[in-house]
């Protein structure tokens, strides 16, 4: 037995090792020749008899469409680690081209990555029933640097399915979603799928499946039935336009039935509701049955509905723990009069809809309230936010703002007038709802904010620049510096470490009110370059971001004020004297 089992270990050493394979597809290919880049495959068709394992990779021409939807199935196996990779070579990306149903499937599988495709549809009214990439009951798979439009439902749709990052992805012109998520167990948490991340994505112009008549439809990112989850550096702009349903709408980003979830440094604007419709239409929103979750550093503006919505519906799971903080919100509510912030529940939720707390953002709105409590919270905190507004009361409400905890809050009128739930006095009225107190004292306050210029419209639309947008920073003789309160030594909640601009808090010892603190001197507002190419000579060092795929980038010799330039070509120099050219 020894020498036997010293023998096999020899035969094992001696065996070859396993090689990943590797495939080419081409327009003007053979599915008679090897699959190499020499000899390429021709069609899809012949992709999906392939058996293909980890470290196996498929790339089909740059430039080139093909017809057909990718299936990868259980007969396909990768790992974490070394995944299959579907891609594109040559220049450009390939273009799988699904017609009237799904582009790529990956369904009963593990370890898979679909990176620099594009994937098209017929359109959501013409002819397309499907989604654009479906993940179903599948593990570890990444979507990379992936353009998906055209198609009736979703252009990435996930079910059921574990260890998912989509990243890069812009999704737009789909029906009912840009990126959506779902599984059979929405209302049972303990079956809820673990581990997503969404970052660097846009969903744009996803307006409403023309088949949905009973639900809502055309939003940009919607993530249900996942815990530990990362949405960040996204924008979602000018979807749900066209939703059928009169009913309850879309949210540019939102969540329900998921346990921690982060969504951060994102970007939520010009989202509608649909023609028929009164409801949602807005920015972003913790929805039903969402617990241990948070909404920070963010820009909500110009939406048809809230700019940041909090809501329980009946029948979803336990809404708790749940905070939004650092966030701006800017003119949102343009149709629906909801306001920037706005809290609903269902009937019979007043049990399962507690614990949240809205600290630290700065809500600029001149078409309606600044918050509307449409019912109550459990346990809701309002704190260190400023509220301004024109004409409208702070809190437009159908349940008594003493149903909830407001406390170190700014409020304005851009009239110069409080009014609020018929009292023209600020005091009198936090003495008779019993609002805005601490220890015997009134600690909230009405007056001018001083803000940078929170009246002008955001125009930024980027992400990664977020920590440019300075509007809402205080000036040096506003009354919110250092006025704010502690949570942690309140209620023994955690603050967070930064503002909306990145800036560690709090400064002094003391926490500002507002999405921002205070900084003591501002870099100059940087110039906008428009037209190619551009350039500029430094001896500094500088910082250079790239968006490859929409073609223009920043430049920065502070790391906080930035230019942005529109690219030439496909290049980027730096020369001996440190010039930039694009």
């Amino acid at each position: 037995m020894t020498v036997h089992a010293k023998v096999l270990f020899v035969l094992l050493l001696i065996l070859p090792a396993a090689y990943s394979a590797t495939y080419y597809v081409s327009s003007t290919g053979n599915d008679a020749a090897p699959g190499t880049m020499a000899a390429p495959f021709r069609s899809i068709a012949k992709v999906n008899t392939l058996t293909l394992r980890s470290g196996d990779a498929v790339y089909f021409r740059g430039g080139d469409t093909f017809n057909g939807s990718i299936s990868i199935d259980s007969s396909d196996i990768g790992s974490a680690a070394t995944p299959i990779i579907i891609g594109s070579f040559a220049s450009g990306r390939a273009a799988i081209n699904g017609g009237n149903g799904k582009g790529i499937t990956v369904f009963d599988t593990v370890g898979v990555r679909i990176t620099n495709i594009t994937v098209i549809g017929n359109g959501r009214k013409t002819g397309n029933t499907e989604d654009g990439i479906i993940v179903n009951n599948s593990r570890a798979v990444d979507v990379v640097h992936c353009e998906v439009y055209g198609f009736q439902h979703s252009g990435v749709r996930l079910y059921d399915s574990d260890a998912i990052r989509l990243y890069g992805v812009y999704s737009h012109d789909n029906g009912f979603a840009g990126i959506y998520s779902i599984n059979p167990s929405m209302t049972v948490p303990s079956g809820w799928n673990s581990g997503l991340y969404i970052g660097y994505c846009i969903t744009a112009n996803n307006p409403g499946d023309p088949t949905v008549l009973n639900n809502h439809s055309g939003n940009g990112i919607v993530i249900s039935c996942f815990r530990d989850v990362l949405i960040e550096y996204c924008e979602s702009y000018t979807n749900g336009w066209d939703m059928p349903w009169t009913g309850n709408g879309p949210v540019g980003i939102w969540t329900f039935c998921v346990d921690r979830a982060t969504i951060q440094y994102c970007i939520s604007h010009d989202n509608r509701t649909g023609p028929y419709s009164t409801k949602d239409g807005g920015g972003f929103d913790l929805d039903g049955g969402t617990r241990n979750s948070v909404i920070q550093y963010c820009l909500s503006y110009n939406n048809d509905g809230t700019g940041y919505g909090i809501f329980q519906y009946s029948g979803a799971p336990d809404f708790f723990s749940n905070t939004i903080r650092y966030c701006v919100g800017y003119n949102d509510g343009k149709k629906v009069g909801a306001g920037g912030i706005r809290v609903w529940n269902g009937p019979n939720t007043v049990s399962t809809f507690h614990d949240v707390t809205v600290h630290n953002n700065t809500i600029y709105n001149t078409k309606s309230a600044a918050v509307y409590f449409i019912n109550p919270i459990g346990n809701g905190r309002f704190i260190n936010n400023i509220f301004i507004t024109k004409g409208a009361p702070f809190i437009g409400t159908s349940a008594t703002a003493a149903s909830h905890t407001l406390r170190y809050n700014n409020y304005w009128d851009l009239d110069g007038r409080f009014e609020q739930d018929g009292y023209s006095n600020f005091s009198e009225w936090a003495l008779a709802k019993n609002v805005e107190q601490h220890a015997g004292s009134i600690v909230g306050r009405f007056g001018d904010p001083k803000l940078q210029c929170i009246a002008v419209p955001p125009t930024v639309t980027d992400p990664a620049l977020l920590s440019a947008y300075t509007n809402a920073i205080p000036l040096s003789v506003s009354p919110v510096i250092d006025a704010g309160c502690d949570l942690l030594s309140m209620f023994g909640l955690p603050m967070g470490s930064r503002d909306l601009l990145g800036n560690a808090v709090p400064r002094n010892r003391v926490f500002d009110i507002g999405a921002c603190e205070y900084i003591s001197s501002l870099p100059p507002a940087a110039p906008v370059v428009s037209g190619v190419p551009a350039s500029f000579t430094t001896n500094a060092p500088f910082t250079v971001m790239l968006d490859v795929d929409r073609n223009f980038g920043y430049w920065s010799t502070n790391g906080s004020a930035f230019t942005q330039f529109t690219a030439a070509g496909t290049s980027i120099t730096i020369d001996r004297t440190t010039t930039l050219r694009c």
